[in-house]
């Protein structure tokens, strides 16, 4: 069976017309020859989403938003449609999160996966959220950037009223006393270079000196270190001993004699021996008056050899 030119010029057109049908599609994102599944997340503010716009998870992509469409309540609320590939798991708790792709404001719809195990079906419903965008990201800077610029503004402003005539004088004024005071300092240091030369000289003496007598320096250091051995070795904790024993006995002793113990205690403690000598004192004062008053009583002299009766 012959076939026509009109029927192959047909089945070419088909070819190429399906062909090209295919192509735009898959420019788009859409694989004809894929099964999806669809999924619905409803949006107060789809954020710049439009249609073809990449289903992506951990950077993947694995589908594409298909519709996007008012709800029929008329809340103003968005539906929209995701494909997504048959062959990836999508928990039935999964967020369709609207974020940026890339730098120059691109969207995407990125699906953070729960941790529920129940699979989500076709045409089920997801939960949707949109990230926080880089306008609400950069606008803290933007703030800090202005008060900035405003800061700068008052300086800018304060070193212009600074910087009128009278301060001018008033800088150059004290620029000029500040020369005057660099010279007199200047002129303070030349008049004692030669006390500093002399004290620096002095200096190095001195440190020659110590470094030439380095060995009767090391020499005295060794007597010491030496005197300090010989210390260390006195049996110094044995004559402290001894001395805390005789202090011991000398306290026992004195508390005898505060008791009265021996003679020596007696003689503190009781005093008929004071009674006594006072008694014999007052008896020899009596005897020596009585001597002088009556010398006779007691020495008899005889000019011939008598004796007076």
């Amino acid at each position: 069976m012959k076939i026509s030119n009109e029927v192959k010029v047909g089945i070419a057109v088909v070819i190429t017309i399906a062909g090209l049908i295919w192509g735009l599609n898959y420019l788009k994102g859409t694989d004809l020859f894929a099964t999806t599944n669809k999924y619905f997340v409803v949006y107060n503010n789809v954020n710049g989403i439009v249609k073809s716009n990449p289903v992506i998870m951990n950077g993947y992509k694995i589908g594409q938003v298909d519709k996007i469409e008012y709800t029929k309540d008329k809340s103003g609320r968005l539906v929209v449609t995701l494909k997504i590939d048959d062959n990836i798991f999508v928990p039935k708790s999964s967020n369709a999160v609207i974020v940026s792709s890339d730098l120059l404001g691109s969207k995407a719809i990125e699906l953070e996966f729960g941790n529920d195990g129940t699979p989500a079906k076709n045409g089920d419903t997801l939960v949707g959220d949109v990230e926080s965008g880089l306008t609400e990201q950069i606008k803290p800077l933007k703030n800090k950037a202005e008060g900035l610029v405003t800061s700068l503004d008052s300086l800018s402003f304060a070193l212009s009223q600074l910087l009128n005539d009278n301060s001018r004088n008033s800088l150059n004024k004290t620029f000029s006393n500040l020369e005057k005071i660099s010279s007199g300092l200047d002129q303070l240091i030349n008049s004692e270079n030669s006390r500093l030369r002399s004290f620096i000289t002095n200096a190095d003496g001195v440190a020659g000196n110590l470094n030439k007598n380095s060995n009767n320096i090391n020499a005295i250091l060794s007597n010491v270190n030496s005197l300090s051995d010989s210390l260390s070795r006195l049996q110094l904790n044995a004559t402290i001993e001894r001395l805390n024993k005789t202090v011991t006995e000398l306290s026992n002793v004195l508390a005898k004699i505060e008791n009265g113990q021996g003679s020596l205690g007696k003689l503190v403690n009781n005093d008929s021996l004071y009674v006594n000598l006072n008694n014999a004192s007052a008896n020899l004062d009596k005897l020596l008056i009585d001597l002088k008053a009556n010398p006779g009583r007691y020495v008899h002299v005889s000019v011939f050899g008598r004796k007076d009766k």
